[in-house]
């Protein structure tokens, strides 16, 4: 159990950190978390549940996809935008 417990506070400051790079990556994670629903949602059965969830987690993505574009053209002359 303990290290279970180690594991989460592992992730969850890794999650913290990812996060705290810019906004856009929260999309990414959004796309990343909401594609594991679908897919337990797929398995459990619910085709519909599934299949709106993973629309929802392609338009998230979209939206981060978009918005990494967008900071990258802003900063393209700093190498802040590599990091």
């Amino acid at each position: 159990m303990a290290d279970l417990i180690n594991w989460f506070n592992r992730f969850k400051l890794y999650l913290i950190r990812y996060a705290n790079w810019k906004y856009v990556p929260i999309f990414i994670m959004g796309f990343i978390v909401l594609s594991i629903v679908a897919a337990l949602s797929l398995a459990a059965g619910w085709i519909y549940l599934a299949e709106s969830i993973a629309d929802i987690a392609y338009f998230v993505l979209v939206i981060g996809v978009i918005l990494q574009l967008l900071f990258f053209k802003k900063h393209k002359t700093t190498n802040e935008a590599a990091l």
